[in-house]
């Protein structure tokens, strides 16, 4: 997925890696199951990227609006979009 539309029109492209509109939700069990493989120093790193991105969902977030795009599932190429709620 190289570029990505929001719906205020503004394109997030996501060719260069690491960038800054993607980020990594992940649950709790899964990071604690990682840094707990850490902790044995087994010294796998892709072991270690495997348990943190198990269950983990990506995330988009537009620069121009704040809008969040979250990964409806795990590995899916659905997201949903959520906005911040305006303050009353």
């Amino acid at each position: 997925m190289p570029k990505f539309g929001c719906r205020c029109g503004f394109v997030l492209n996501l060719v260069p890696y690491p960038n800054q509109y993607e980020h990594l939700l992940v649950p709790d069990a899964s990071l604690e199951e990682a840094m707990m493989y850490l902790e044995t120093r087994e010294g796998d790193p892709d072991k270690f990227d495997d348990l943190l991105k198990a269950n983990a969902r990506q995330v988009l977030v537009c620069s121009n609006c704040g809008r969040l795009w979250v990964q409806e599932e795990a590995g899916g190429n659905s997201y949903r979009a959520y906005v911040k709620e305006q303050d009353e």
